[in-house]
């Protein structure tokens, strides 16, 4: 454990008590602490082969993406998304521009308002072809791909740019609209970024 802690240190460029604490806080988040010490040694490996693995693929680094998974963790864990798919959303919404607690926020709220949509929401998620209930479903079972894959082929059947702004807006609201947007409009960044940090996590326990 000592030893992920201080790769985990050198990587990320931060000391050891503030790499420590970012392991073990993305572990809690997201459900991974097993009480099982080998496990969770294990699992800890996992957790910071993607943490590294996510910085060297993506623009945020190691710091922020622990900073977003400290926001986005809990949400995270009741979507069903491992550490690896919630660390290439994370790299994607850099992509846009957000990172640290403020990508944890966005996508928190992203996943909440894909599952759960208020009245207006649920009435424009009809006109794309879908619903909360089905969305929620493809990412409980299938990944943030697939809800996403599903939302962004009903947008594209919109006939404006401006059509489906509207639409974004009034399933995620204007805040959180931004962050759904990055996310539709990169999905093909997404699958490569989970590809790139699947691969840096291979032969670690994968968590």
């Amino acid at each position: 454990m000592g030893t992920t802690v201080n790769l985990l240190s050198a990587a990320s460029g931060d000391d050891a008590t503030t790499s420590m604490n970012a392991l073990v806080d993305t572990m809690l988040q997201l459900g991974l602490t097993t009480g099982n010490a080998a496990r969770d040694a294990q699992t800890m490996t996992s957790v910071a082969n993607a943490l590294a693995a996510s910085a060297k693929v993506g623009a945020a680094e190691i710091p922020q993406v622990a900073q977003s998974l400290l926001q986005v963790g809990v949400a995270a864990k009741g979507a069903n998304l491992d550490v690896v798919s919630v660390n290439a959303a994370v790299q994607v919404l850099a992509v846009g521009g957000k990172t640290g607690a403020e990508a944890g926020v966005a996508l928190r709220n992203v996943l909440g308002l894909i599952q759960k949509a208020s009245g207006p929401a649920e009435q424009a998620m009809k006109t794309l072809g879908t619903s909360s209930k089905e969305l929620g479903e493809l990412l409980t079972t299938q990944g943030l791909d697939a809800a996403l894959s599903k939302l962004k082929g009903g947008m594209d059947g919109l006939g404006s740019a401006a059509e489906r702004n509207a639409t974004l807006m009034t399933i995620f609201g204007t805040e959180n609209s931004a962050a759904a947007g990055i996310l539709l409009d990169n999905l093909g960044q997404f699958k490569e970024f989970e590809e790139g940090i699947r691969a840096g996590t291979e032969g670690t326990g994968e968590a």
